[in-house]
């Protein structure tokens, strides 16, 4: 989304600041960003743009809560359209450095952040994962598939939709779930080696902390060794019963990426968002699922799930 700089001076009028300049800062899946100089300071303009998902209120409202202790300060949610034809908020703008890889002491840092946070608590319970949106979307959106990753993919799903349902018992008596910020990806990390600050709280929400587990060992895609030193840095039980826990909420986690891509791809096709960005190509889309039927597999046949020979001779 294209914005002024009459538009950013009204917004300047709004936090009583006088407007520099502005510029481009980034593009995410569901938002994108502006960091507007002042004389008084410098801050981030995030504005909502996606038919996905929109959470940029409740986004506020938890920074705005939070007061920056665990995300950036706010100061501005504007939701009347006056201004721009979008939601935005303003926040702090904070420098730093992305993490360019998942070293030892950043997955330990992670750990123990992720540590922290989940000590925030909620009493709800947690909705089974074969009723999960994100779990639910890949038979509304296969559709759009080739015939070949379409049976490969619609096999793995039936399976894995049986192992939901078979070990549901295993989640019915939570009572309370944690604080989850949702996107632990590079770009929403700033790390110094002594301290990790998250950006980016719009996929923020209550669940059950393998949610945000299971998300980062995907997002960076850990060995067994990286995934181990990371669940021992957390505390993670080792138990049959946690194990089994930590891979079905992964492979929830996979199935909800899967059908996030195919819907995208979708909006893509009807020219209703635009083809820019991550996972903006059918080749995109095709790529990181064959890449996650890979993981699909391995996590089925670690829990002995019954897989055709086919599948399991799938592509690497």
């Amino acid at each position: 989304m294209k914005i002024t700089k009459k538009q950013v001076g009204e917004i300047c009028k709004k936090l009583k600041v006088d407007l520099i300049s502005f510029e481009f800062l980034g593009r995410g899946a569901h938002n994108v960003n502006y960091i507007i100089n002042t004389s008084q300071d410098r801050f981030v303009l995030r504005i909502a743009e996606g038919l996905q998902f929109d959470n940029l209120e409740e986004e506020y409202k938890f920074l705005k809560k939070t007061k920056g202790k665990l995300g950036p300060k706010v100061f501005l949610f504007d939701d009347s359209r006056k201004i721009l034809k979008k939601d935005y908020l303003i926040e702090e703008f904070i420098e730093g450095e992305h993490p360019k890889k998942a070293d030892k002491n950043y997955i330990k840092l992670m750990a123990k952040w992720y540590k922290k946070i989940h000590k925030i608590k909620i009493k709800r319970k947690m909705l089974a994962l074969h009723k999960r949106l994100g779990v639910k979307k890949y038979k509304k959106f296969n559709c759009l598939l080739d015939i070949d990753i379409k049976s490969r993919l619609d096999e793995l799903y039936i399976n894995s939709i049986d192992l939901f349902k078979k070990n549901e018992s295993l989640f019915k008596k939570i009572k309370y779930l944690s604080l989850n910020h949702g996107d632990p990806s590079r770009m929403n990390v700033f790390y110094d080696k002594k301290s990790v600050r998250l950006i980016d709280w719009e996929m923020v929400h209550y669940n059950i902390p393998e949610a945000d587990l299971v998300f980062f060992v995907w997002s960076y895609e850990l060995n067994k060794k990286q995934e181990k030193l990371f669940l021992n840095t957390y505390g993670y039980p080792k138990t049959k019963n946690a194990r089994l826990k930590f891979n079905l909420r992964l492979l929830a986690h996979i199935w909800g990426m899967v059908s996030w891509r195919l819907e995208r791809l979708d909006l893509i096709f009807k020219k209703k968002i635009e083809n820019t960005g991550h996972t903006s190509s059918k080749e995109d889309v095709y790529k990181e699922n064959e890449e996650d039927i890979i993981r699909i597999k391995k996590i089925l046949n670690e829990l002995h799930c019954s897989v055709s020979p086919s599948l399991r001779s799938a592509r690497a």
